[in-house]
């Protein structure tokens, strides 16, 4: 595993993102005594990014393809004071295992497989157009505006882990 010196995690998080982006992730937490315990399997990763209070880093934060809409632009977890970050890479050198490790001894372990998959956008658009149409009854005559809305909160989502 290949630390990522906390001076680069910025620009490590946007070419993070940008490579693996729809690909499909496992998240473990690992508490300090070696308790572990899955958060989510199978679910379409959409990025990192730092969480800063002023100038310095006080967190990192995970988003994942959530059908839910009050929660896509929400991050899934949020890493407290980070301490180290390291990447694994497969023998095709494509990212294969995000740690992320925070000051209290506990960690994040992401475990990414598959390719990147475009069409998962499209999937997360169709929960979310779902979603948002359950939330009102599946009254009638609103598909077309649930659809645009979902369009507009994936676009989002992605554009804010490009920044």
């Amino acid at each position: 595993m290949k630390e990522i010196k906390r001076n680069n995690w910025a620009k490590f998080c946007k070419s993070f993102n940008s490579s693996n982006q729809y690909r499909q992730l496992d998240i473990s937490i690992v508490e300090k005594e070696n308790h572990s315990r899955t958060l989510a399997e199978n679910i379409p990763f959409l990025g990192i990014s730092l969480e800063k209070t002023g100038r310095s880093i006080s967190g990192l934060q995970l988003f994942t393809g959530l059908w839910d809409p009050e929660k896509i632009l929400s991050p899934i977890l949020t890493i407290k004071e980070p301490s180290s970050v390291f990447l694994q890479k497969d023998s095709d050198n494509s990212d294969k295992i995000l740690v992320i490790e925070s000051k209290d001894g506990s960690r994040a372990e992401m475990v990414l497989f598959g390719a990147p998959n475009p069409d998962q956008s499209r999937l997360l658009v169709e929960k979310l157009a779902y979603a948002l149409a359950e939330r009102r009854g599946f009254s009638g005559g609103n598909d077309m505006s649930d659809w645009l809305e979902a369009e507009r909160l994936v676009h989002q989502a992605e554009m804010r882990l490009k920044e």
